[in-house]
Parts: C-alpha cells; sequence; structure tokens
C-alpha cells in the first residue's frame, strides 16, 4: 500500500513535479484531481502523503503487536485502519461527484486499503 500512495507523492513533491497516469477511460484524470482544492484536506499536504503515513502506522503497529500480543495494539490498528476506510470512501465521492475525474493511483490505493481489511 504504501508503495502505491509513494510514487503521488515523490512526483508532488518535487518542484514542479506532476503526478502522471495513462487515460483509461473514466480513469485517468490525475492532473485534475491533485489540482483541486480536496487533493489538500488538511494543513496544505497532499493526500498521497496521508496515504504512506498511515500505510507505515498500520504496519507498525501490526508487526508490534504481532510481536508482543498486546491486546491494545490491535485495537489501535482497527481503529487506524477503520478511519483510512471511512476517509478513503470520501475522497472516492469527492473524486467521482466534485471533482468530476478519478485518479488511478488513488484508486488502487483505495482498492489495496480496502482489501486488507
Amino acid at each position: 500500500m504504501a508503495g502505491i500512495a509513494s510514487v503521488p507523492v515523490v512526483r508532488r513533491l518535487t518542484p514542479g513535479g506532476e503526478v502522471l497516469c495513462p487515460k483509461w477511460g473514466v480513469l485517468g484524470g490525475c492532473q485534475t484531481v491533485q489540482h483541486s482544492v480536496y487533493s489538500r484536506p488538511f494543513f496544505d499536504v497532499p493526500v498521497a502523503v496521508y496515504g504512506v503515513l498511515l500505510s507505515v502506522t498500520l504496519f507498525c503497529l501490526a508487526i508490534y503487536w504481532w510481536r508482543t500480543t498486546i491486546i491494545g495494539f490491535c485495537w489501535r490498528t482497527t481503529v487506524c485502519h477503520s478511519s483510512g476506510v471511512l476517509f478513503e470512501g470520501w475522497f472516492q465521492f469527492a473524486q467521482v461527484f466534485l471533482i468530476g475525474a478519478v485518479c488511478i493511483w488513488c484508486e488502487s490505493y483505495g482498492i489495496s486499503l480496502v482489501l486488507v481489511s
């Protein structure tokens, strides 16, 4: 999951960098999505950065829970993952109904996040 979100982060945070994506029917509106007001929802940070942080956090919590078997880390992992899925649902809504374009990178990350649950 973090690998999928890392590509847009690196491209977007590079000066003058654009997230490129192939045009596949309705998918392929990466530039439209990245230039919308919804692509930087909090503190002017790109959405993909939050995806990378979520993926790394989930991985660390899961490993720590596996190594220690402290049930509190299982609950923290569940809460973080559920929050990520809810945000991903909102972002999917924003892409389709508010922005009017869909980014293949965002869709790939969203699918991987939901499949992990």
